[in-house]
């Protein structure tokens, strides 16, 4: 963990491609605190960036519901087959969309 060098508390691992808002700009900070306690951050190797990542409180709830449709969609094709492995990749999916109703739920 690096300290901020401006008031000594830990900072958080936004991730490589993080870009910091300037000090004054609030709006900006609070918006990447909400992300931030919703699992998202600027995470990847480099080459393609970390992703979509929504710039409003609305469009991460949208983004948010919307990956929940997309795993109810998996979970639905493994609805339909019974052996072990499927099994697993349902319990899998299941998770997935329980953390993503908890997420919305902080916001």
């Amino acid at each position: 963990m690096a300290k901020c060098p401006d008031c000594g508390e830990l900072m958080a691992d936004m991730g490589m491609d993080f870009e910091a808002p300037g000090k004054g700009k609030i709006k900006a900070w609070e918006h990447l605190r909400l992300l931030y306690s919703v699992g998202i951050a600027f995470h990847s190797c480099g080459c393609s960036g970390p992703g979509y990542v929504p710039n409003t409180k609305e469009g991460l709830i949208t983004h948010l519901n919307g990956l929940i449709t997309i795993y109810n969609g998996e979970l639905q094709q493994l609805r339909q087959e019974t052996n072990r492995e499927r099994e697993e990749a349902k319990g899998y999916w299941m998770g997935k969309i329980k953390l993503l109703e908890q997420r919305i739920s902080l916001l």
